[in-house]
């Protein structure tokens, strides 16, 4: 009798060990269930093989013998757990398709403190996102969705392997802006990281991206926000998730215009670059034309304007390639008559701030030649109420062009008069200058008007 009920535990023990070795083929053969709560161990595995489990049974916890051992599903989740039970057995790491699954285990291999695992998996990490050097369409995708996961353990758990991780990210982001404004930022799930951070942040995040724009790449960051905003203009046209993106990209804009501005005699003699674009070699006319409007709406001023007209005039209009190409001729004449017009506008501003002083006497006769300056000539700027001083009968008007035209040599004023007494509409030989009703526009040349007081 003793004998039988002997055979029968042994036959039940081996019916047990031959479930838990399917369970552990199962693993083996990749068949993990996410949904699993309940996993069949043997305790001598988990002893050796976690110091969690170590301390849970070699103390005196009522773990230590109890045949079930609870672990927390808020910080360990079931697939993470089987790939790790996997690992304990076998020591090969199978890797997830997924980083946040990636992630996840290494979050519950921390929590079991399996140092060598997370050594690994830490590796696996940085190999998913290419070791943080690339900028291709799955970077795009992984590099934000990894940053808040590893800055928040390093904040928070003070994981010094996601402080390095973080840093890593972080130099992918923002360290070169030629490069990462034109992928990163323009890439949907950056525009979620950053509303998803902490305003404080993405401020940082944001701010690193620009300091980092200088005299060296300053051309080739405003390059990539040209790229940048021709990408999110397809992509995003209602701004309905790019609006995180467009305010960097118009900060490091403004901070890339205002240096090229204030070193213009540099980019216009010796910076690659930008005579590169004159030749049409490197970048598009059309860039050319984003970059010098830019230049001239939002940083010319009294102090650096006569810089600017020397660098457009006596650099890059007297290359060789603008007197073929005709596109780049008129983005150079459009950006000298823009010149002009401030100029005309500013010039006793301009004379006390000293913004021609630096120009030799050669540039000075050529922009006195340009403006038509004459001893004692009125300049006169937009919208200025004028008088026509050689008709008959007192007629008067507002100015409403100032610039050069295609039917005459030299500066125009483009007038619209108070009565019908003009000669057109402000358009002559079909091309436009202003509007006006019929015959209320006139061009007459600066000396044949007077400021009216």
């Amino acid at each position: 009798m003793e004998d039988n009920e002997k055979q029968e535990e042994e036959d039940d023990f081996e019916e047990e060990e031959e479930e838990e070795d399917d369970d552990l083929n199962s693993l083996n053969n990749g068949n993990a269930d996410p949904t699993r709560r309940q996993w069949l161990c043997h305790t001598k595995v988990l002893f050796n093989e976690s110091p969690y489990f170590a301390s849970l049974f070699g103390e005196n916890f009522s773990e230590s013998q109890a045949s079930v051992v609870y672990l927390p599903s808020s910080i360990i989740d079931g697939l993470a757990f089987d790939n790790i039970l996997e690992y304990m057995y076998t020591q090969q790491i199978h890797k997830p398709k997924k980083l946040k699954d990636l992630c996840e285990m290494y979050c519950a291999a921390d929590y079991l403190g399996m140092d060598k695992l997370c050594m690994q998996l830490t590796k696996l990490v940085i190999e998913t996102i290419h070791n943080c050097t690339c900028y291709c369409t799955q970077c795009q995708y992984n590099v934000p969705e990894l940053f808040p996961f590893c800055r928040t353990r390093a904040v928070e758990l003070q994981d010094e392997k996601m402080a390095v991780m973080t840093q890593k990210v972080i130099t992918i982001l923002a360290n070169d802006p030629e490069k990462t404004l034109s992928t990163f930022w323009t890439s949907r799930h950056m525009a979620g990281l950053l509303t998803q951070l902490p305003p404080d942040v993405s401020q940082a995040l944001s701010q690193k991206v620009l300091h980092r724009v200088n005299k060296s790449n300053a051309i080739e960051s405003l390059h990539a926000c040209f790229t940048a905003s021709n990408t999110l203009s397809t992509k995003d046209p209602l701004l309905s998730w790019a609006k995180p993106l467009h305010a960097t990209l118009t900060s490091v804009q403004s901070r890339a215009t205002k240096i090229i501005a204030r070193h213009f005699d540099f980019f216009c003699r010796e910076y690659p670059a930008l005579l590169s674009c004159i030749d049409g070699i490197t970048y598009s006319f059309d860039f050319l034309e984003y970059l010098l409007l830019h230049i001239l709406e939002d940083q010319m001023d009294c102090s650096n304007v006569g810089m600017l007209y020397q660098g457009i005039v006596c650099d890059l209009m007297s290359r060789h390639a603008v007197q073929y190409i005709d596109q780049v001729k008129h983005i150079l004449t459009v950006a000298k008559v823009m010149i002009l017009h401030y100029i005309t506008r500013r010039i006793g501003d301009i004379r006390q701030q000293g913004g021609l002083d630096k120009l030799e006497k050669s540039v000075l006769r050529q922009l006195a030649n340009d403006l038509e300056v004459r001893p004692n000539a009125p300049m006169i700027g937009m919208h200025r109420r004028v008088q026509l001083i050689r008709r008959p009968a007192l007629t008067v008007g507002t100015v409403a062009y100032v610039g050069h035209v295609n039917f005459a040599e030299g500066i125009w004023i483009g007038v619209e008069l108070d009565r019908r007494v003009g000669k057109n509409d402000g358009s002559v030989d079909g091309y436009r200058y202003f509007a006006s009703s019929p015959n209320r526009g006139v061009f007459v040349r600066p000396e044949d008007v007077a400021l009216v007081v």
